[in-house]
């Protein structure tokens, strides 16, 4: 076995077997240091910290009360506790339940069982925020047992594949009855949601200000009848909603002007009827999430063009953040990209004219040139994140000129932008002072960055390099040093 000379080859989320070839000491160091920490009200508190199920080692690590106490003495105290081991994991959690106590908010792991939400409601009083994703062994009556301890969440997230009996929609409604506090509600992979559940949903949650909807099967009046009883809605996500059509974007058109973002990822039907639907009414959206619809078994794409990107442009002027494409995050394979992202340099500069607030840009996978990123250093002074991944056409040039007008930029996503290499993005590094997230995968950088990376007075959180760019273990130490916080890795996604 190759020894590890990479630290995006030692990650924990990474599940990498060369993992193992790490001292203990160094494990312990690297997982300490990627805790993110952050200032509230003058104390120090880790905002995340994450227990990955990976390598024998590493759980052994993990679970010792002697890692737990060094995480402790780190952090001083917890507002947020992520764990994926379930059951097994609360035997040393228990013996330090009293520096706990704080935490009110909980990413549970996919082993999580109905006593062990029972345990969560007894352990920590003032938890808000509960995130139940691929918590697919619980019940309605775990559920019930957490909200014995009157428990007020303002959050919740909730799975619900392949378990559909277990989460039946009645009954999950008289979850929610007895937690009208909820402000935040995420229903993922759902097999059903019907009409009549999300009408008695805005009911008896009336302060619900944030819905995510994940399910393939909800129709038009169902959404329909939500926007009618949600008063207070703020933010809607309707993701791989592959059964809502333009009259869902009529009914939101119309809704009012509540609704400050709108997140439409992946919906089949999404297309140029949709846009027109949308761009009728007099929303004043802030966010508005786009990313086109693929089906991989048929071969099926719409992408947004041209003429419907001028659209959206006059129809919502206060637009902070705008996702046209982002296949980086949809997973969008390299063949079906190419001539189907309508969306050239022409468009980009008349969203730069009529966009002044701009913060947040994503243009995955477009024909843009240099002359696209030249408008958008021209008038995106504000912008704080964009998001070029696969532009090909964009070079060094056009690179240099972005950085040095754009100063707010705090992340930049350059992955498989084949002409760039390090003297675009030492440009950036050095020109960028609060930059926090790189993504330069696939490019022509090297190696040789390091020093430009090392030098520099940014505030690097995250570093996506190509996979064939690999720092020896000292220099891995040093950029550790520098950027306590940060996480390194490499290849393609």
């Amino acid at each position: 076995m190759p020894p590890v000379t990479s630290y995006a080859e030692c990650r924990p989320q990474d599940l990498n077997f060369f993992f193992t070839e790490l001292p203990k000491d160094i494990v312990l160091e690297i997982f300490l240091n990627t805790i993110k920490e952050r200032d509230g009200q003058g104390e120090n508190i880790a905002t995340a910290c994450t227990l990955q199920r990976v390598c024998k080692q590493w759980q052994r690590i993990v679970s010792s009360d002697q890692f737990l106490f060094a995480l402790f003495a780190k952090t001083q105290s917890f507002i947020r506790l992520s764990y994926s081991h379930g059951i097994s994991f609360w035997k040393p959690i228990t013996s330090l339940i009293t520096e706990l106590k704080p935490v009110d908010n909980i990413n549970a792991g996919g082993l999580v069982k109905d006593s062990d939400l029972q345990k969560i409601g007894e352990g920590f009083p003032n938890l808000k925020r509960l995130d139940l994703t691929d918590c697919y062994h619980i019940s309605v009556k775990g559920l019930f047992a957490l909200s014995k301890n009157e428990i007020k969440l303002e959050a919740l997230t909730l799975s619900d594949k392949y378990v559909s009996k277990e989460l039946p929609n009645d009954q999950l409604l008289e979850f929610l009855k007895q937690n009208e506090t909820l402000q935040s509600l995420r229903l993922l992979r759902f097999n059903e949601i019907t009409k009549g559940f999300l009408t008695n949903l805005a009911c008896f949650c009336p302060l619900l200000k944030k819905l995510e909807i994940s399910c393939s099967d909800v129709l038009d009046e169902a959404i329909a009848a939500l926007l009618d009883s949600a008063k207070n809605l703020e933010e809607l996500k309707l993701i791989r909603c592959a059964l809502i059509t333009k009259n869902t974007a009529m009914a939101i058109a119309k809704s009012g002007q509540g609704i400050r973002s709108l997140h439409l990822p992946l919906c089949y039907q999404l297309n140029g009827a949709w846009i027109d639907a949308l761009t009728s009414g007099n929303l004043k959206l802030e966010t508005l999430n786009l990313s086109p619809s693929v089906s991989i078994y048929s071969f099926a794409f719409w992408g947004i063009e041209d003429s419907y990107v001028k659209k959206i442009a006059d129809a919502f002027p206060h637009l902070k953040r705008l996702i046209l494409s982002d296949f980086s995050i949809a997973g969008i394979p390299f063949p079906l990209l190419g001539s189907h992202i309508n969306i050239g340099d022409a468009s980009l500069i008349y969203l730069c004219e009529k966009l002044p607030y701009l913060q947040e840009l994503a243009i995955s996978g477009c024909s843009i040139s240099n002359e696209g990123l030249k408008a958008i250093a021209r008038k995106g002074h504000q912008l704080e994140k964009l998001n070029l991944w696969c532009c090909k056409a964009i070079t060094n040039e056009g690179l240099t000129v972005l950085a040095e007008n754009c100063p707010r930029l705090r992340a930049l996503n350059i992955n498989n932008c084949f002409s760039i290499t390090d003297k675009g993005v030492e440009k950036v590094l050095k020109s960028c002072k609060e930059l926090e997230v790189l993504e330069c995968s696939e490019t022509c950088v090297t190696e040789n960055i390091y020093l430009a990376i090392l030098n520099s007075e940014n505030r690097l959180k995250m570093l996506h390099l190509p996979r064939r760019v690999v720092f020896p273990v000292q220099q891995l130490r040093e950029l550790i040093h520098k950027y306590p916080s940060i996480e390194i890795k490499t290849g393609s996604y």
